[in-house]
């Protein structure tokens, strides 16, 4: 802004007074003579003047001023150094320096519901639902479905679901019906492509693990195996391991009432069970067939009477 008084000229030096009459200053009855009073005037006239005159100095750029004598409120002022300082907005700084208006930031609004199952919100600001848009609600009462939907600014109700970690396509229902705690934030985003083009609101950070995303070894006590292999799993729990087998015998295959097959996974000492299938049960008893060896990869089997037909057996190996 300008100055709107004048500075007095006063011309007159006049003369200084001396250092004692500053001190002591008039006194009553004294009579100060013309020359004192040019000097004071002429000192004052001065003095105003160098300081409108600084002070004008300092509204240049170069010597630290903005260059301007008004501002709009609410505004901020930049340049370059040497010019006059523009104005500029809120919304122009922030976008100068790349950062995020208070329209893009992530809106908070309150999700209402009557029956915990449809929940609706008003979003400012918001016409269209567009795909990847962030919102948080919160819920006003606990949800009572695992099949909950949304539905902001009566752009459509959309389901709420739950990615799952192996796919980003991949989604699920919650787990409890109750998923949805009252006033407890959650923060959403909108998938306009899955369900073939209907769109969802899917959960935004919160995301479900798939088994097949499980890393390293689960402990026993954590509900894991503590192995990595299936046979380290079945040792460290104690399982023991089942392989089924069927074998043929023939009638040419008995000699002095025995007969030996090769059974893969046999072995001297493990535990096998052996019994007749249905279609030789009834000939297999009336002979009276059994198992009565086993080595490494073999079976041997004894009779009381020669069968005059082919059988079979069914073998349990536990390992």
């Amino acid at each position: 802004m300008d100055f709107e008084k004048k500075v007095p000229e006063w011309s007159a030096q006049g003369t200084e007074p001396p250092s004692s009459l500053k001190t002591s200053g008039f006194q009553s009855g004294y009579k100060p003579p013309a020359a004192y009073f040019n000097w004071f005037w002429n000192r004052v006239s001065a003095c105003l003047t160098e300081l409108q005159a600084k002070v004008k100095q300092l509204r240049t750029v170069p010597d630290g001023g903005t260059g301007k004598a008004s501002f709009t409120a609410g505004s901020f002022i930049m340049g370059n150094g040497t010019g006059e300082l523009g104005e500029k907005t809120p919304e122009e700084v922030l976008d100068l320096i790349g950062a995020a208006s208070k329209s893009e930031g992530i809106p908070v609004v309150r999700a209402y519901s009557s029956d915990g199952i449809a929940y609706t919100a008003t979003v400012p600001d918001v016409t269209s639902l567009e795909n990847g848009m962030l919102l948080t609600i919160v819920p006003d009462v606990v949800s009572a479905s695992t099949t909950i939907t949304l539905n902001i600014n009566n752009l459509g109700a959309k389901m709420v679901r739950l990615p799952l970690s192996f796919n980003n396509a991949a989604m699920t229902t919650p787990r409890l019906a109750t998923y949805f705690t009252a006033d407890r934030p959650l923060t959403l985003q909108y998938d306009a492509y899955y369900l073939s083009g209907d769109g969802i609101w899917k959960t935004f950070g919160k995301e479900r693990t798939s088994a097949q995303d499980l890393y390293g070894t689960v402990p026993i006590e954590s509900g894991g195996t503590g192995a990595a292999t299936a046979a380290e799993a079945r040792s460290n729990l104690g399982a023991v391991a089942m392989q089924t087998a069927t074998v043929s015998l023939p009638v040419s295959g008995w000699s002095n009432k025995q007969q030996t097959v090769s059974v893969n996974g046999v072995t001297a000492s493990n535990v096998v069970i052996v019994t007749a299938a249905p279609a030789s049960y009834e000939h297999y008893n009336e002979c009276t067939v059994r198992c009565s060896a086993q080595a490494a990869g073999k079976l041997t089997f004894t009779c009381t009477d020669t069968p005059t037909a082919a059988l079979t057996a069914n073998v349990l190996i536990l390992t």
